[in-house]
């Protein structure tokens, strides 16, 4: 392809005090496109300034606006146009009148190197059923939607305005759909932040010390909300993660220098600063592999009337008073990141690592029971978890982490399935050729992949590991892998094993028991008790149940794992208080816990809910029944007390929760997915009990 434009660009440049290093060159290839590289046989130095573009050149709403020394070069529009529509449809006017002025105007030299509107489409991504089937499962679809539809929005309020003004191009039809788009394009895919402008004179007018200057207020708002501010020569430069540069802004010249050296034929590249595939995509048109940036965005709902909502409106009251204090930062984010992410490496704790801190927060917050929402670090700061130095949690906190491990596990799987249905569909990566498009859109669409994988898998680890006894990671991870159906070749199983060795663990192995689990851990004489007095229970509400609802009784909510439990509990309570030495160290530790939780004589908890009734009914039926041999009198008392039922069944209910991941024996050895398995979460010793206060 033709570099004569380009080559007239930089002469343009030269000749209004712009600057290409003489060492380096303006290429094309069809892989990068045109670039800039260090000729052949010459070397750039680190500390080289290897562009720099003048004031006069640069192309932003302050032309539009003709803010001194930036000028509009000609193009006036009517000072009711300016002040009444926002920024970006000001710029993009501007932009498309500087196009349809072609040689006439002051930019023209940059004008000719630019895309033509005509090429567009085949750049970027549109709302055609084409593109979006590529894309569909993943955050850009939606993204992509939004953003043209706020572009039709902007073109539609910019010419309703300026053909009531009889601004000529409005009228005659040169101002298009397309060419808008266009412009919006390359004020998304070329432009540069209004920082590269800090150093001139309408900062300094925008700045406190400018006051008095008439302009103050409305460049005061310009720069405090920012805007985007096109280049010419410095934006041929592509992006790549790392590249070592540092911007040099000043009073008439904006330069571009290198922190690093290159030798001939290396390609010199700019840096736009952590950029994940979603923004790079949707601003620039392309995507970069193995993006440590990257990240997948959640949509999340504050559901009315929860927990969540009464904690964001704490949070909203602190922000008003932070407001004040010009602190403020309202916005929330929910993202789960790619594990090489700064983000990630800097989490808390391997639970925690690759999720945001607004998503897993919320998370914890819905799924945290009575217990959690009562406690006082929650009235205090409207958050269930807290982190000490090394990242871990307290034993207080432990069901919560693990429920919200299970909820977003859930979460990612249903995500990841539909990811996987629609990349399917697709034909992803499987087409023969490929447009560069699409080549992004598989780039983008994998990244996703691996995010989700990487978390779901993440969570049943952690999950499975807490239920075991085995230390061996390798195995759980393993076996959680095929519990997700990816593939030990998966980049994801790399992914969870380096945060596996590389990140504490805020939660304990053996903390999480399903009830055949924990009743083998009791002195073999009681357990069996246990086992027999709940399978005896079970059956008498199996035969109601089959009579009253022609279903099983497993249909209705884990009951049979909940009376397990409950007795279990009861049977626990009960050996505590007579002989605390026969129970096994975690058991202890942990009823003194729920002593102290659940005080044994608080009418809330030994009393039953409205749910509770009927079976609580039939549950005195059957425990009237049990024979000497099914348990002996002293337990049949425990068991057949109303008190200790509902205190038993209100603590099960409170400390259980729901995962389809299971240990296949005591031992730890292994993982099998089935429905909903209920499990209670017992906290190991070595998670201490500290004050929150």
């Amino acid at each position: 392809m033709s570099l004569q434009n380009h080559h007239s660009l930089v002469r343009w440049m030269s000749s209004n005090r712009g600057y290409l290093h003489p060492n380096i060159e303006l290429a094309f290839d069809v892989e990068k496109g045109f670039h800039a590289r260090v000729i052949a046989g010459r070397s750039v130095k680190a500390g080289s300034c290897v562009a720099r573009c003048s004031t006069t050149t640069s192309l932003s709403v302050l032309n539009a606006l003709h803010t001194p020394p930036f000028s509009c070069r000609g193009t006036r529009f009517p000072s009711a146009f300016l002040r009444y529509q926002d920024i970006a449809i000001v710029q993009c006017f501007f932009l498309m009148e500087q196009w349809i002025l072609q040689e006439s105007s002051w930019w023209a030299p940059y004008l000719s190197t630019l895309p033509k509107p005509d090429d567009i489409e085949a750049l970027c991504f549109t709302d055609q059923e084409e593109d979006l089937a590529s894309l569909k499962g993943t955050n850009l679809e939606n993204a992509i939607k939004k953003q043209l539809d706020l572009w039709r929005d902007q073109y539609s309020k910019g010419m309703e305005q300026l053909r009531k003004l009889e601004w000529p191009n409005a009228m005659n039809g040169k101002y298009t759909w397309a060419l808008f788009r266009w412009a919006s394009t390359m004020f998304g895919s070329r432009s540069f932040t209004s920082q590269v402008l800090s150093n001139t004179l309408p900062a300094d007018k925008a700045r406190p010390m400018g006051h008095l200057d008439p302009d103050h207020e409305v460049l005061s708002n310009l720069f405090e909300d920012g805007f985007a501010v096109l280049l010419p020569l410095l934006d041929l430069l592509n992006y790549r993660p790392f590249s070592k540069v540092e911007w040099q802004a000043g009073l008439n010249e904006i330069g571009l220098q290198v922190l690093e050296s290159f030798d001939g034929g290396q390609e010199v590249c700019n840096n736009y600063g952590p950029r994940d595939n979603e923004a790079l995509m949707l601003g620039y048109g392309f995507a970069v592999s193995a993006n440590p940036f990257d990240h997948y965005s959640v949509g999340f709902k504050v559901p009315p009337g929860s927990p969540l909502e009464e904690a964001r409106r704490w949070r909203a009251t602190q922000s008003l008073k932070a407001k004040k204090k010009g602190k403020a930062d309202e916005r929330y984010r929910y993202y789960i990141f790619n594990s090489e992410h700064p983000r990630a490496k800097a989490g808390h704790c391997l639970e925690t690592s690759i999720f945001s801190q607004d998503l897993f927060e919320s998370i914890s917050i819905l799924s945290a029971n009575i217990r959690e929402l009562q406690s006082d670090r929650f009235r205090a700061t409207g958050t269930i978890l807290e982190w000490d130095i090394r990242g871990m949690t307290d034993r207080r906190q432990c069901r919560n982490l693990l429920h919200t491990l299970c909820q977003l596990r859930l979460e990612c799987t249903n995500r990841l399935e539909l990811l996987r249905m629609n990349m399917s569909r697709s034909g992803n990566g499987s087409k023969p050729t490929m447009s560069q498009k699409q080549q992004y859109a598989e780039i983008y669409s994998n990244s996703q992949l691996v995010i989700l994988e990487t978390a779901a898998l993440l969570c049943r680890y952690c999950i499975l590991r807490a239920q075991t006894a085995s230390k061996e990671d390798t195995l759980i991870i393993s076996s959680a892998a095929a519990a997700e159906r990816i593939p030990h070749t998966s980049p994801a199983v790399t992914n969870v094993q380096h945060l596996v060795h590389s990140m504490r663990s805020a939660i304990g192995f053996r903390t999480l028991f399903s009830f055949s689990v924990a009743v083998d851990l009791l002195p073999e004489t009681l357990a069996l008790k246990v086992r027999n007095a709940a399978e005896a229970v079970i059956k008498a509400l199996e035969r109601k149940a089959q009579a009253s609802f022609s279903q099983p009784l497993a249909v209705y909510n884990q009951l049979p794992e909940k009376i397990k439990f409950s007795f279990l509990l009861a049977a626990l309570r009960k050996a505590y208080t007579d002989r605390s030495d026969m129970l096994p160290k975690p058991f202890k530790a942990w009823i003194r816990d729920l002593q102290s939780w659940y005080a044994f004589d608080d009418p809330f908890w030994n009393g039953p809910t409205e749910d509770f009734v009927p079976t609580l009914e039939l549950w005195m039926e059957a425990t009237d029944r049990l024979v000497p041999e099914t348990c002996d009198p002293i337990m049949n008392d425990v068991w057949s007390d109303p008190q200790m039922i509902c205190w038993a069944w209100n603590v099960q209910e409170e400390e259980g929760l729901f995962s389809d991941t299971a240990v296949s024996d005591s031992n730890g050895n292994g993982a099998v997915c089935q429905p909903a398995t209920y499990l209670l979460c017992i906290p190991g010793e070595h998670l201490s009990n500290r004050s929150l206060d």
